[in-house]
């Protein structure tokens, strides 16, 4: 019988593959001349929301800012919703009114030392 892969097997294969991939162009970084490394930066690493690369296409800048920004907008929705639906599984009311003066009171806290230190 062939075990699925499950998710924590695919993250880790991502891992060891990006390390891999890293080393393969640390290597080609070292070994190739530098107008051949200047095209790979031009198509791949250029960070292109700088003025001065115009010419590159950052095509490794464009997939990450993608998934950083679909990450971004994918964070506020999941909490929220996480939040109401615990809370609306709250029976006793006493518990909410519980948890709700410890979430101010942390909140206050943190507002407090955080104005401290940065005052």
């Amino acid at each position: 019988m062939v075990a699925e892969n499950s998710i924590v097997r695919k993250m880790v294969y991502a891992v060891v593959l990006s390390f891999i991939v890293g080393f393969i162009l640390m290597l080609l970084k070292r070994n190739i001349d530098e107008k051949a490394w200047a095209i790979l930066d031009m198509l791949f690493f250029q960070d292109i929301s700088e003025t001065k690369s115009f010419r590159g296409l950052g095509l490794f800048y464009i997939i990450g800012q993608l998934f950083m920004r679909g990450l971004q907008m994918m964070i506020v929705p999941l909490v929220i919703s996480s939040l109401t639906l615990s809370l609306c599984n709250l029976a006793d009311p006493k518990k909410l009114g519980r948890i709700a003066r410890r979430t101010l009171t942390t909140y206050l806290i943190f507002y407090l030392v955080t104005t401290f230190l940065a005052g």
